[in-house]
């Protein structure tokens, strides 16, 4: 098991340790709005059943990325649990940087998380479009050499200490630019609540009411 050292990550989506699967994923840098990814880059697809798989050792993750009007619905998915559906079109205005997915209170071990196009289950919806901005988790980043092992993996959320959620979630917060190819380490405190004890302010963020 090859395993990065640091225990506050942050992985830009060209990360060598997201696993990009599909005949659709390829990295945009001449979208018209590309300043408002991160260091200007995100992978995007508008294949229904492409995914992205990060497998890390750790307690918490969260993956951002844009809701716009072309974007459709998608989920998340933990250690090969029940999908989590969401909805990534957004109109007046696009948005961006936004946390599509995010589990919280996690035991301390090995997880599998996959982002999944699923624009055809409400194709009327919205768009067809999902994109992937960056990843940020507590815990070790996996190679993807171990993630096809790892498919078999059991959730172990622990009870009632647990948060997943998509769009409930205000990620107004801003994380700092990195120059490394693959992570840099997040700093400083940022406007947020503390959702678990194992959740520090600059990955935990404000619930927004419904």
């Amino acid at each position: 098991m090859s395993v990065d050292s640091s225990s506050q990550l942050v992985l830009d989506d060209t990360s060598s340790y997201i696993l990009y699967q599909g005949d659709g994923w390829s990295p945009q840098d001449y979208d018209v709005y590309i300043s408002q990814y991160r260091n200007e880059t995100f992978h995007g697809t508008v294949v229904d059943g492409d995914s992205a798989t990060v497998s890390f050792f750790g307690t918490d993750i969260q993956l951002f990325g844009g809701k716009r009007p072309n974007h459709g619905f998608y989920s998340g998915q933990l250690d090969g649990g029940t999908k989590q559906f969401f909805n990534g079109t957004a109109k007046h205005p696009e948005l961006y940087q936004q946390v599509l997915y995010e589990v919280h209170g996690l035991e301390n071990a090995q997880h599998v998380v996959v982002l999944r196009n699923e624009w055809r289950r409400y194709a009327d919806s919205g768009g067809t479009y999902l994109d992937l901005d960056f990843i940020a988790l507590n815990g070790s980043i996996i190679s993807p050499d171990t993630i096809a092992s790892s498919a078999s993996a059991t959730s172990s959320l622990q009870s009632n200490s647990s948060t997943v959620s998509g769009s409930e979630t205000d990620p107004s917060a801003t994380l700092p630019s990195s120059t490394a190819a693959d992570s840099i380490i997040i700093s400083g405190s940022l406007n947020a609540i503390q959702l678990a004890p194992t959740v520090p302010p600059s990955l935990a963020y404000v619930l927004c009411p419904s």
